[in-house]
């Protein structure tokens, strides 16, 4: 989602201005002397050339920092303690959402394994 979604472009814009930052921090005082042998012009497609080269390989390296992030933060035992300690009310406000749109299934479920144990039920009492 980060590099697919609708605000991936912001993300990319990010990068652009922070490789341009780091690459002319990196010439620093060598700058003149860089323009002056290859061209501003030149050394502009250059840094274009790195930016789309690193966001070329950004989807190879995020997946390596989602591993490291998820070890790093432990992210699944922090979540696991978090919603421990939540009440029941608390820890349904969480769950009902994601349910809610299938609620009338899972009502409508229920509704015919009643119907059909008391069925069951009636049966196996009158026989």
């Amino acid at each position: 989602a980060v590099l697919t979604g609708p605000r991936s472009d912001r993300l990319f814009a990010v990068i652009q201005r922070e490789l341009e930052t780091i690459i002319d921090a990196q010439v620093g005082v060598a700058r003149p002397l860089v323009t002056l042998a290859i061209g501003g012009p030149r050394f502009d497609e250059l840094k274009l050339a790195a930016v789309r080269k690193a966001i070329e390989r950004l989807p190879d390296t995020l997946h390596y920092a989602e591993d490291y992030t998820t070890q790093a933060l432990d992210i699944r035992n922090t979540i696991t303690h978090k919603m421990m300690q939540l009440s029941p009310l608390e820890f349904e406000g969480i769950l009902r959402p994601a349910f809610k749109q299938d609620e009338w299934k899972l009502i409508a479920v229920g509704a015919i394994i009643g119907f059909l144990v008391g069925e069951l039920q009636v049966f196996v009492v009158l026989h």
